[in-house]
């Protein structure tokens, strides 16, 4: 029997989320072992974050056709 989608998607999503955690205690067991500051810590997820940002808007704008190819 097939798996409903939206627990597919949820599993994703769950599965995304702890792989965003272990990640994240990944940088910063990085940013501490190499001596940097406590304080850099929030910059480092800051950093983190812009760029997932900035990943989901580009998937999504080359999910989006262009104005060019909805005129033909």
């Amino acid at each position: 029997m097939p798996i409903p989608l939206t627990q597919a998607f949820r599993a994703l999503a769950i599965g995304a989320s702890n792989l965003g955690n272990a990640g994240g205690v990944w940088l910063g067991r990085l940013t501490v072992k190499y001596g940097y500051a406590l304080d850099l810590l929030p910059w480092a997820s800051a950093t983190v974050t812009a760029v997932a940002l900035a990943a989901t808007w580009l998937a999504a704008r080359m999910e989006t056709p262009s104005a060019a190819h909805r005129l033909h």
